[in-house]
């Protein structure tokens, strides 16, 4: 055998398409704890404003991620889960936010 392939099928993933490495473990817990925090938070515009920063962030992820592996061989699918994460929690953030205390809050602002 090549030297190449016994590489290649060191650098193989496992079945079921997931490393054994548990940073998107470690992440959801976070990510978790956060959402819970900003949900007991007693501020109208906490949530509403952790979806924005959640999505914005998921969506600069997924293009950094996708610029700089633009040309390995790897499915696009393999290297996006962390930031489907991330946009998962700021979608959850947006609807278990209440949106009149917010509109509320903006309007008594201006």
């Amino acid at each position: 055998m090549k030297t190449g392939e016994l590489q290649y099928r060191a650098r193989e993933t496992k079945a079921n398409g997931f490393d054994s490495d548990p940073g998107i473990a470690i992440a959801a817990v976070a990510l978790t704890f956060v959402t819970a925090i900003a949900w007991l938070h007693s501020h109208p515009l906490v949530l509403p404003l952790l979806s924005i920063i959640l999505v914005t962030a998921s969506v600069v992820m997924a293009g950094v991620v996708s610029w700089r592996h633009r040309g390995t061989a790897t499915p696009i699918t393999e290297r996006l889960h962390l930031a489907g994460l991330v946009i998962f929690f700021g979608f959850v953030a947006a609807i278990i936010g209440d949106p009149d205390p917010a509109v509320k809050s903006i309007d008594a602002v201006r």
